[in-house]
């Protein structure tokens, strides 16, 4: 028996110390309105757009900011609420065995690291259009374009950075917890 099953057996058979009942319902409470205040937060933004776009039409020409803006939010709004409808919460049993846990974790872990790489591909495609926006109306537009695709660029790059540390942050974290479960598979 070789120091990696010896380990693994000794995981396998070691007990978890109890938590009081009221610290756990806490916490999963505390998780369960994250997770509602997120929605209701993505539901919030998603009709402002909506409806900023909406009342624009109805009452005035669309101004540059308003064409550069509307394919962005027009993708935005649809991939992200499929992919939010698409990832509903699982039960899953972590009182299983060490495997089953694993498995399941890693599944996890796997699904989080494809967000993480959704998440920079899509501050990379952003940035790619207010780039493209911008050379355009540089050579082509009027100072009105030139102001909007100025600052549209100018946010593009600064959500890109803010974009790459989290998803570094975490994609870091991720990968060290999947190598240590792979491991006790």
């Amino acid at each position: 028996m070789d120091a990696d099953e010896r380990l693994r057996a000794l995981w396998q058979g070691q007990r978890l110390p109890a938590m009081p009942a009221a610290q756990l319902l806490a916490r999963v409470q505390r998780h369960q309105r994250r997770l509602r205040l997120q929605r209701v937060l993505e539901a919030a933004i998603s009709l402002i757009a909506v409806a900023w776009f909406i009342a624009i039409f109805l009452h005035r020409p669309f101004a540059p900011v308003e064409w550069l803006l509307l394919p962005y939010f027009s993708t935005f709004l649809v991939v992200a609420w499929s992919f939010n409808l698409r990832h509903r919460p699982r039960r899953q049993a972590v009182a299983e065995n060490t495997q089953v846990y694993a498995g399941l974790r890693l599944a996890q872990l796997r699904a989080r690291l494809r967000e993480l790489q959704l998440v920079r591909r899509s501050a990379q495609w952003l940035l790619g259009y207010a780039l493209a926006a911008l050379l355009l109306a540089l050579f082509r537009g009027t100072p009105d374009w030139h102001r909007a695709t100025l600052s549209l660029a100018i946010t593009a790059v600064v959500w890109l950075l803010g974009c790459e540390l989290i998803a570094r942050h975490w994609s870091r974290r991720c990968r060290r917890e999947y190598r240590a479960l792979r491991r006790l598979r």
